[in-house]
């Protein structure tokens, strides 16, 4: 967030110039900080609740912006169930889209993985 913040800084009289939050955890606070959107990998599982985020933020809705990232930032912590991307294309198998297996050398979650995944999934009323 540090070094967002510093890109924000040093670039914010230049109105050609954007900066976009790549932490999922963090898309609030950078909006906030004058960022001007995010690229997020659990958007692929969640895509309305990480444009709320946004959404929200833009029209002055500051408290339901954060609560929506209260609300993603579950998934992205339960990405460190395994390697990347392996939780992001489980939550999407979950919901019923077949986005194939991960490349080697990156392995799919175990069963006990998927089923804590699909307990984060469930909690945020994505299942």
């Amino acid at each position: 967030m540090t070094n967002t913040e510093e890109y924000i800084r040093l670039t914010r009289h230049n109105e050609s110039f954007h900066v976009l939050m790549g932490r999922d955890t963090m898309i609030h606070a950078a909006l906030a900080y004058g960022a001007t959107g995010a690229i997020a990998s659990c958007a692929n599982v969640a895509p309305r609740i990480a444009a709320d985020i946004y959404d929200k933020f833009v029209a002055g809705d500051l408290k339901g912006s954060l609560e929506a990232q209260f609300t993603l930032a579950p998934l992205r912590i339960a990405c460190g169930l395994g390697t990347f991307p392996a939780a992001i294309k489980e939550g999407m198998v979950q919901q019923g889209l077949a986005v194939g297996k991960c490349l080697d050398p990156i392995s799919g979650l175990s069963d006990d993985q998927k089923k804590k995944l699909h307990k984060v999934l469930a909690d945020m009323g994505i299942l």
